[in-house]
């Protein structure tokens, strides 16, 4: 069978580079018009949507995140940070339990502080803050960190996300109206709802 030739049967301990999976749709795809990185991105959304298939972000053993039954954010086909897992690997997130309330400390009746001002600060109050914001320029090495170590954790907090993706036309990928990375970029800032700007 030609998916056990390329090592893409998933198991537990077998999980698939989705870039991988990705390129072998396209080599071995026998439908012509199925060819763009949105319908085989939409195609895996829908089987992690429908808990047939897990996606995982990071490495195998490390991995960061494992979606099933929920979309998966930033997800690209074309990424290296993206796996294909067995469900089985999947572990649901245990609710945040909350702390117990400090039960309020009754004034001493005879001596001790007659104010109940005085004398009662209390040392573990903690700052509350309205807002935080990140910026900076971050190295594209590390952009999935970015969703790791900020979008994550603030995740109900009412993110507002900004990005600014400025690519430069090299020797190696020169960008023209017809080269594949000018089209998928294209698409996809269309279908996201971002603006794209050129500069001839």
């Amino acid at each position: 069978m030609k998916l056990q030739e390329i090592n893409l049967i998933l198991t537990a301990k077998n999980p698939a580079k989705v870039k991988k999976v990705y390129e072998t749709f396209l080599r071995y795809n026998d439908k012509p018009m199925v060819t763009g990185v949105q319908a085989i991105q939409k195609s895996l959304l829908r089987l992690c949507n429908g808990k047939q298939v897990g996606i995982a972000q990071g490495e195998p053993g490390n991995f960061t995140k494992i979606y099933l039954g929920t979309g998966v954010p930033f997800f690209d086909v074309t990424s290296t940070d993206f796996w294909l897992v067995d469900k089985s690997l999947y572990q649901p997130e245990t609710p945040d339990v909350p702390a117990p309330e400090k039960q309020p400390v009754p004034y001493p009746e005879k001596g001790g502080t007659t104010s109940p001002d005085a004398g009662n600060e209390d040392p573990t109050t903690t700052k509350e803050f309205k807002t935080v914001t990140i910026s900076g320029k971050v190295d594209v090495a590390n952009y999935s960190q970015v969703f790791t170590s900020f979008i994550n954790p603030l995740m109900k907090n009412n993110v507002d996300i900004t990005i600014t993706i400025k690519g430069k036309t090299t020797n190696a990928a020169p960008l023209t109206e017809n080269s594949p990375q000018y089209k998928i970029i294209r698409e996809s800032a269309s279908q996201l709802g971002l603006d794209f700007e050129v500069e001839e």
